[in-house]
């Protein structure tokens, strides 16, 4: 797998926001390098969606984030899967459910499958541990591999509780399978102890969209995944670097840095 780094935080002081996040991607040529800009950074979301244009990162996943409560969610009335746990097939196993699902383009956020799944699992694992995958589970309908749910519960108050993925291979689709397999996760989270629940579809995914809000979820926010492969585009001059934080192997995790006009890096969630 390829390296790659993560922006925790940007203190821009006096410097621009895209000569610091050229100066990284200059830095780390040959790596990639992500940013997750949120919607809500206000009147500064123009000024950070050019700044990551002038640093050679291009827009490959926009996500609508969704709210809901889990507290009335009860045991689903239609059961039609079976599952399996991510422990007992394995990351082998849970490699290949997600690849059913994907099929040979590339996962979601633009990476290979591998790389995705790495990402999946550092972000059950967000205090660098070992991840909680105790809610992955791969569905089988009629015997046959049909989907997968990866739940995991954020340490939060109340328990905050959340789909890193879910998804049916093609062959699942359109049957209605989506809705059953999507109440198995909620039921799940309750089962858990998660008494809220907050998810991210893509804004083209319209069937995710609608399953959403069937379960009451509320639209609450959008936001741009930026990515480079260190490739800089030609002719752009090379910027004196910062210091981010090394992210050992593929990356870790989507990076969320909303900027901030004024010199400082805003919290994200």
């Amino acid at each position: 797998m390829s390296s790659g780094y993560r922006v925790e935080a940007l203190h821009l002081g006096a410097l621009a926001p895209g000569r610091a996040l050229a100066a990284l991607a200059d830095a780390f040529a040959g790596e990639r390098l992500e940013l997750l800009v949120r919607a809500d950074a206000g009147e500064n979301l123009r000024e950070v969606e050019r700044a990551a244009r002038e640093a050679g990162l291009q827009p490959v996943l926009r996500q609508d984030t969704y709210l809901g409560d889990l507290r009335d969610v009860g045991r689903p009335a239609t059961r039609p899967f079976t599952f399996r746990d991510h422990r007992d097939v394995g990351p082998a196993g849970t490699l290949t459910a997600l690849g059913a699902c994907w099929g040979p383009a590339a996962g979601p956020s633009g990476k290979g499958h591998a790389e995705e799944l790495e990402d999946l699992l550092t972000f059950a694992a967000p205090g660098g541990g070992e991840p909680d995958d105790s809610l992955w589970r791969i569905a089988y309908h009629d015997g046959r591999l049909a989907g997968v749910t990866l739940a995991y519960c954020q340490p939060a108050s109340p328990p905050l509780g959340t789909l890193l993925y879910l998804g049916l291979a093609p062959w699942a689709r359109g049957r209605g399978l989506g809705r059953a397999l999507h109440r198995e996760a909620l039921w799940l989270l309750r089962g858990a102890g998660a008494r809220v629940y907050c998810d991210a579809t893509d804004v083209a995914n319209a069937p995710m969209r609608r399953l959403l809000r069937e379960a009451g979820c509320e639209r609450v926010g959008t936001s741009t995944l930026y990515a480079s492969d260190g490739r800089a585009p030609a002719g752009r001059a090379a910027h004196p670097a910062t210091d981010p934080a090394r992210c050992p192997g593929a990356p870790r995790s989507l990076l969320r840095v909303p900027l901030r006009a004024d010199g400082g890096a805003a919290g994200a969630c």
